[in-house]
């Protein structure tokens, strides 16, 4: 009862967001933020490493799961052809947008640069996820509490609700298993499974193999829960995705 009243919890914090981010622009207060003019990249093309500066490379905090298969133990970024098309980004894109700093990040993301938002996404998950994990505290996971990473989990679930509007993103879908295990006390691994089903749904073929090397690695997961969180996904991914009136 507890995860359903998390899940339940989530989905009014989000509606709340959704009225209530993104109007106020982040404050640069970096000396070289006016050498940094980076304009967004065209989401098809594949982002040159080079165009970020190492300045830009320091700025980034070192995390140690930079990269989300740390965690996840597969890696959702491809290099196939028709990737692109479901919002799945090329490894050199990934690269590219995970050493963009904060600001610059988040700058894109509230443009609506689509690999920007699902990058922005990741960020703010994995950081959470991190600073759960590294806690273990209920004290330390109030999301009001401006502690720590959670004080951008209002950003987090606004951005993930704008991407899961295309019913053709499939990054969304792991976007959604990891926002959902880091909203969660504890950061449980159903919430990701779901997501790799969610994505699936939306026309990733190698969702089955990545849940399979996934539940390798974490078994005794609790099939009850992995549908619960998967069907609410899914209502709240059909529900985005539904035409809004003009």
């Amino acid at each position: 009862m507890q995860s359903v009243s998390r899940v339940y919890n989530f989905g009014i914090l989000l509606a709340g967001s959704l009225a209530l981010m993104g109007c106020v622009e982040p404050s640069h207060g970096r000396a070289e933020s006016a050498r940094n003019n980076e304009k967004p990249l065209h989401e098809s093309a594949v982002p040159v490493m080079g165009a970020v500066s190492a300045s830009h490379a320091l700025q980034t905090r070192g995390r140690a799961s930079e990269n989300p298969a740390s965690v996840l133990g597969f890696d959702y970024t491809s290099d196939a052809q028709g990737a692109l098309a479901l919002g799945i980004p090329s490894v050199g894109i990934a690269s590219y947008y995970r050493a963009l700093p904060d600001y610059l990040l988040e700058n894109r993301a509230k443009s609506g640069e689509k690999f920007a938002m699902a990058f922005f996404v990741e960020r703010i998950a994995m950081d959470i996820l991190e600073f759960q994990r590294a806690r273990r505290s209920v004290e330390h996971l109030s999301p009001d509490g401006g502690t720590g990473p959670l004080r951008n989990f209002g950003k987090m679930s606004v951005t993930l609700s704008a991407l899961m509007q295309d019913p053709t993103n499939a990054m969304a879908g792991y976007l959604w298993g990891l926002a959902h295990s880091a909203s969660i006390f504890g950061a449980p691994d159903e919430p990701i499974v779901a997501g790799i089903r969610l994505a699936g749904v939306r026309g990733d073929v190698r969702a089955a193999e990545f849940e399979r090397q996934f539940r390798s690695t974490h078994p005794n997961l609790d099939e009850a829960k992995i549908k619960m969180y998967f069907d609410s996904g899914r209502r709240a991914m059909e529900m985005a995705a539904q035409p809004r009136n003009p």
